[in-house]
Parts: C-alpha cells; structure tokens; sequence
C-alpha cells in the first residue's frame, strides 16, 4: 500500500530573503509527488548557486560547474 505525503509550506527563504507562499505551492508539490522524503535526491553539488536582486525580483542562477572527475576524454 502506497504511503501518501502531505505536506504544507508555510513559509519559504532563499539566501536570507523571506518570500511569500504562493497559493496552491502546496497543493501542486502534493498532487505531482514533488517530495521526497527519506529518499535519495539528486544533488546539485556540481552547480555554483547566485542568488540576486534584479530590477525588484529575486533571481537564483544555477550555473553547471562539472567536477574534473567527470570529464571524458
């Protein structure tokens, strides 16, 4: 028997900016099984994380930084 997870957001902060809930975040991570919850995640350690304000909107860039273990030859 499959377990269902709910959960519900009630707050959300990226790189110390406190930001608001959209309605139905929730609801949709629920509904789409966008959890995972004692299970292996994939990693984005491989990535350099900016976050920055521009022209009033808060952006996060995700910028691919391959570690030299993966290069081919």
């Amino acid at each position: 028997m499959k377990r269902e997870k709910t959960i519900e957001i009630t707050g959300l902060e990226m790189a110390g900016f406190k930001l608001s809930v959209p309605d139905g975040l929730s609801e949709l991570l629920n509904r789409h099984n966008g959890w995972s919850i004692g299970e292996e995640c994939n990693e984005i350690s491989e990535y350099e994380r900016n976050v920055y304000v521009t022209n009033g909107k808060l952006v996060s860039e995700l910028v691919f930084k391959p570690s030299n273990s993966r290069k081919t030859a």
